[in-house]
């Protein structure tokens, strides 16, 4: 009777999904050079095919008919002070990323 493990089989095998990971960083190892950092680059956030700065500025009435039904009757009931300071904090740090990216 053969015992297999979660990473492969008794001989050690791996799982191709495990070697298809090892061998991309061995690529990405590779392409960086030693002493220079790698520059970070992050997802573009979008919010059903809608990105953030088309978002931030859709008015408040454009934006809820994105939303699902819960979200648009909550947004119809009022929204309480702790949603609020955050989206006051999403605004904010906009602000400041669009500020420090024109500068």
């Amino acid at each position: 009777m053969e015992v297999r493990s979660i990473r492969g089989s008794i001989n050690g095998n791996v799982g191709k999904s495990a070697n298809k990971r090892l061998k991309e960083a061995d690529v990405d190892a590779d392409v960086a050079a030693p002493g220079v950092p790698k520059k970070r680059t992050f997802k573009k956030f979008s919010f059903r095919g809608v990105d953030l700065d088309a978002l931030l500025d859709m008015s408040p009435d454009e934006l809820v008919k994105l939303f699902s039904a819960r979200a648009r009757r909550r947004f119809q009931r009022g929204l309480k002070r702790k949603p609020m300071a955050l989206i006051k904090k999403l605004r904010k740090a906009m602000m400041l990323r669009l500020k420090t990216q024109n500068a």
